[in-house]
């Protein structure tokens, strides 16, 4: 049996979410690279303009900054796929799967940041109620978008026992 776990993401058509306009805006002006060159290296800047999307942004540690910016800016290929990447998105395909979304029957676990700025608990909400095979909502209080990195237990704890109760025997 194979299982789904979803946690805070784009769904249906809250893509892209009004707080993620500004950074696509810095894709549209082809100001990100130089962004992120100076944040590469000035990682409390980085922290300062990040920590928001972490419920401890001390664990943004300056390696953990160079491992994240370092290959976004190692080639001008690398750069460009990072801005279209940003340019490219929109609500077309979240929306176009909701009827796969309601045929979807595998066992799915929706554990989700209740302090997340960009996806609301409303979406793990919808996507429960669309996808049939949901077992619920694990609503995560005091957790933001990158809760796994900052917070691994606030998704272990509920992942562990939905896992085994839904593994082959």
């Amino acid at each position: 049996m194979r299982t789904l776990t979803l946690t805070n993401c784009d769904v249906h058509d809250n893509w892209p979410p009004q707080a993620i306009l500004p950074t696509i805006e810095m894709a549209r002006q082809n100001t990100m690279a130089a962004l992120y060159e100076r944040l590469l290296h000035d990682p409390a800047a980085f922290r300062a303009r990040f920590g928001r999307t972490y419920s401890d942004p001390s664990i943004l540690t300056d390696e953990i900054v160079r491992l994240y910016v370092e290959p976004l800016l190692s080639s001008a290929e690398r750069r460009a796929q990072h801005a279209r990447y940003w340019l490219s998105g929109d609500c077309a395909q979240t929306v176009s799967v909701e009827p796969l979304l309601q045929q979807l029957r595998a066992p799915t676990l929706i554990v989700w940041a209740l302090d997340n700025l960009f996806f609301g608990v409303e979406w793990a909400h919808w996507l429960k109620k669309t996808i049939p095979g949901a077992v619920g909502v694990v609503e995560v209080p005091h957790a933001k978008l990158f809760f796994a990195e900052d917070r691994p237990d606030a998704l272990l704890n509920p992942l562990r026992p939905f896992l085994t109760q839904h593994s082959p025997v």
